[in-house]
Order: C-alpha cells, then sequence, then structure tokens
C-alpha cells in the first residue's frame, strides 16, 4: 500500500493545486484526497514535492504483441511464444512506466493478451482490455494476426471463436 504525495494532482476532472495525496493499494488507486488527508497506519509514503501527479492514465489503442519498433508489426507473424510472451510484458512494463494504469489492446495474435489480461493485476501491470485479433478480409489490415474471413460462414466461425476463447479465459 502506496501514498504518493505531490503538489498537484489532475484526477481526470479537476486539479487540485494545493497539495494532493494518492492512495494506491496494490494495483488500484482507492483515493485522490487533499495533501492534509491523513495517511493510513502502515502505508509507505512516497513524496515528489513540486511535482504533478496524474494517476491512472488510459493508452486506448496498443498492439502489446508488437515491440514498438519500426515494422513491429510486420515481425508478430514470425514470433515464437517465447518472443511474444517478451514483447507483451515489455509493452505492459513500459507503459506503466509511463503512469499507464489501463491500456485498451486492439489487436493481438492469436488471442495471446487475453492470458496477460487475466494476471496483470496479480503482477502489478496495467489493467489490459483486450479485443483478441482483427477481424479482417484476407491478406487485409493485419491479416497476419489469425483473424481472416472471407465469407459470411467463415465470419461467424472467427465470431464463434472468440466466443470461446473468451470463455476459456
Amino acid at each position: 500500500m502506496l501514498a504518493i504525495r505531490a503538489a498537484r494532482v489532475f484526477d481526470g476532472e479537476r486539479t487540485i493545486d494545493d497539495g494532493a495525496l494518492v492512495l494506491i493499494d496494490g494495483a488500484r488507486i482507492v483515493a485522490v484526497e487533499p495533501a492534509a488527508t491523513s495517511v493510513p497506519e502502515g502505508w509507505q509514503v512516497a513524496d515528489y514535492g513540486d511535482a504533478t501527479a496524474l494517476p491512472g492514465l488510459i493508452d486506448a489503442h496498443v498492439h502489446l504483441c508488437a515491440d514498438g519498433e519500426p515494422g513491429a508489426l510486420d515481425r508478430i507473424a514470425g514470433y515464437d511464444e517465447a518472443a511474444l510472451a517478451t514483447a507483451i510484458e515489455k509493452g505492459l512494463r513500459g507503459q506503466l512506466a509511463a503512469g499507464v494504469t489501463t491500456v485498451r489492446d486492439l489487436g493481438d495474435r492469436d488471442y495471446a493478451t487475453l492470458a496477460w489480461r487475466d494476471r496483470a493485476n496479480d503482477a502489478g501491470w496495467p489493467t489490459v482490455v483486450a479485443s483478441g485479433p482483427p477481424i479482417t478480409i484476407r491478406r487485409g489490415h493485419c491479416w497476419f494476426l489469425g483473424g481472416e474471413a472471407e465469407s459470411r460462414d467463415e465470419l461467424r466461425m472467427r465470431l464463434t471463436s472468440v466466443r470461446s476463447a473468451v470463455s476459456t479465459w
């Protein structure tokens, strides 16, 4: 449990300019309070002085399977499971280091981010909202991620596999 003090905080709705206290329990922000608020007993305190805290940033469009380097999407098809896991973990760690507490993954390979979504809280990583692989026409945008569908029947099959993948995780 961590209490962060800063001169200012922006909580998504307002800026508190007269000092603030952000209370974090595990992977969750539980409160944003005025600086004069007492820190609960047993909580570690980090004081950032004249800094501005931005708790709870959300990155609404990520591809955790990609490594973030030029040509990243093109490399995903060739990744083995270990390389894919390394890219996802590196992406989550980078997001967390930037202050992001939630990511929305808009296209992974073969539902790779679903397992990470379910264990993100336990690991202290950002919350993952995962969409699975994009459904596209043959050789369409990001086809190599495993979501090609050309006919109505193929589309139904993809949608059935989405439901199946989501229910098993």
